[in-house]
């Protein structure tokens, strides 16, 4: 991961920006919100991220954090 915009609620990882939107369930069951899952990616983490194209763009259907995966919707 590149940057992380939370103005713009997106992630950039190898020049491709992903938008982060919407509720999230975590493996916790807890439902946490976009600007919420911005501030888990940190520096030096595990992330892996799942995206599709949706409306011409790019958004996280998946994160997984250091092996915790939370799921949009």
């Amino acid at each position: 991961m590149t940057a992380v915009d939370e103005v713009s609620r997106v992630v950039v990882v190898d020049n491709y920006t992903i938008e982060i939107r919407g509720k999230w369930t975590g493996p916790d069951g807890l439902t946490y919100n976009w600007r919420e899952m911005l501030a888990l990616l940190k520096p030096g983490e595990s992330v892996e991220i799942l995206a599709s194209e949706e409306e011409g763009s790019l958004k996280a259907d998946v994160i997984i954090i250091d092996g915790k995966r939370f799921t949009r919707g």
